[in-house]
């Protein structure tokens, strides 16, 4: 039988849901602020004293995580719309079944004698190392993703464009992203890119 220590599980799990956060940030291409990102890993810290209740149903336990996920979300990037905060949450969710999946294979490869598994919860009573490595290849593993998820762009979706700004002239490589319901002020279709690609024609102020 594993002895649960109480710190041990809230500490671990805030550290362990600020990198599922951080990954999803990268995946979702969005940022937050280290303030709300904070803020949402001491509330994922708190959800892991679920490992303490009696075993739950599988349906009612998958209700829970959602509901868990989409209450982080909204912590740590707020609600800007439907669609958006959707696609945050299933990314939340996903990388949450692959750390998890590095924690399983952890306990079958190893059957670490303080590692506990219950109401899809992890706690592992390990070494800061222990613990540090296997964080950082789970990270890992999401931003490897990221990178084949990103070399699978078409070539035919991938344009040169030129943007003129009171003559000054720059050249970007811009990706067909046909789900950009992006709109300018004047309701035309918007091209997102960072201040640092127009550093050279937009006016420092502006920027």
């Amino acid at each position: 039988m594993t002895v649960i220590y109480i710190d041990v599980l809230i500490g671990l799990n805030i550290y362990i849901t600020y990198f599922l956060l951080l990954a999803t940030e990268s995946l979702s291409k969005s940022k937050s602020k280290a303030f709300r990102r904070g803020l949402a890993s001491c509330a994922g810290g708190l959800s892991a004293l679920i490992i303490l209740a009696p075993d739950l149903p599988f349906v009612f336990l998958l209700l829970i995580k959602l509901a868990v996920a989409a209450l982080l979300i909204w912590i740590n990037f707020g609600f800007q719309s439907r669609a958006v905060f959707l696609k945050r949450v299933l990314i939340f969710f996903g990388v949450n079944f692959i750390f998890a999946g590095f924690m399983i294979a952890l306990w079958f490869l190893f059957a670490p004698p303080k590692l506990a598994i219950r109401n899809g919860t992890v706690y592992y009573h390990l070494s800061a190392l222990t613990l540090i490595v296997s964080t950082i290849l789970a990270y890992g593993a999401v931003r490897l993703l990221e990178w084949l998820l990103a070399r699978r762009i078409h070539p035919k979706r991938l344009y040169e464009a030129e943007i003129t700004v009171d003559g000054k002239q720059t050249a970007l490589t811009i990706f067909l992203d046909t789900g950009n319901k992006a709109c300018s002020i004047s309701g035309l279709p918007a091209v997102l890119c960072t201040a640092q690609s127009l550093r050279d024609i937009v006016p420092q102020e502006v920027l």
